[in-house]
């Protein structure tokens, strides 16, 4: 029996990862977006730029959030065996 949660299966901070990632791309997509900010210095994009990379930013962050759960399970299951194994 597969014992992996359904899609997509994150836990907990997997989840507030990913929220947190989420409400960071509306609020970029709902202010300013035709613009990058770096170290004081402005660069311009033309503003159908910056729906994309909004988009982008936000899948990173939820693929992020989902690799991070896979080893974090990954990481108790190997502890949970080599307790198994040790008895």
């Amino acid at each position: 029996m597969d014992s992996q949660p359904p899609w997509p299966g994150l836990d907990r901070l997997g989840w507030l990862q990913a929220i947190g990632g989420l409400l960071l791309g509306l609020i970029a997509l709902f202010s300013s977006y035709d613009h990058i900010t770096l170290a004081g210095t402005s660069v311009q994009l033309q503003q159908q730029w910056g729906i994309p990379l909004i988009a982008a930013s936000v899948a990173t962050v939820l693929v992020d959030s989902q690799l991070a759960t896979r080893a974090r399970d990954r990481a108790a299951y190997e502890a949970d065996r080599r307790t198994y194994e040790a008895d």
